[in-house]
C-alpha cells in the first residue's frame, strides 16, 4: 500500500516536471498539459502501471474539490465586474457549450457512419 502510493505521486511528480521541461524548451501549452500528456502516453504504453496509481488517482479525485475552494473566494473579490459582465459571460458560456456539444455531436456521427466493420463475418 505504502510503495503504490509513494510510486503514484512519483511517477504524477515525474511526469509533471518532464512536463515543465518540455513547456519550457517548446512552449506552447502549460506544463502541467504536457505532463497529463506525458502521463497518458505512459499508461497507454504500460510503462506506468496503471493499477498501481489507481487508487492514489481516486484519493485525489475525491479531494479535488480542495483545489477549487482558493478560486471561487477569488471570484468573490470580482463581483463588480461579475455584476458588469455577468450576462455576457453567461451568454457566451452557454453558446461555446451548445456549440461545442453540437460539433462533438456531428463528428461522432460522421465517425460511427463512415466507420469500417473490422471483422467480416461468414455464413
Amino acid at each position: 500500500m505504502m510503495w503504490n502510493v509513494l510510486y503514484s505521486l512519483l511517477a504524477i511528480l515525474g511526469c509533471l516536471l518532464l512536463g515543465y521541461g518540455v513547456s519550457y524548451l517548446v512552449g506552447g501549452i502549460p506544463a502541467s498539459l504536457y505532463g497529463m500528456l506525458i502521463l497518458t502516453t505512459l499508461l497507454s504504453f504500460n510503462i506506468i502501471k496503471a493499477e498501481r496509481i489507481k487508487q492514489t488517482i481516486q484519493w485525489i479525485i475525491a479531494n479535488m474539490g480542495i483545489c477549487f475552494v482558493p478560486t471561487s473566494i477569488g471570484i468573490v473579490e470580482y463581483v463588480s465586474l461579475i455584476k458588469s459582465y455577468g450576462l455576457i459571460i453567461t451568454v457566451a458560456v452557454i453558446f461555446t457549450t451548445l456549440l461545442l456539444m453540437t460539433i462533438v455531436g456531428f463528428l461522432y456521427q460522421y465517425v460511427i457512419e463512415n466507420e469500417k466493420p473490422t471483422t467480416q463475418h461468414k455464413e
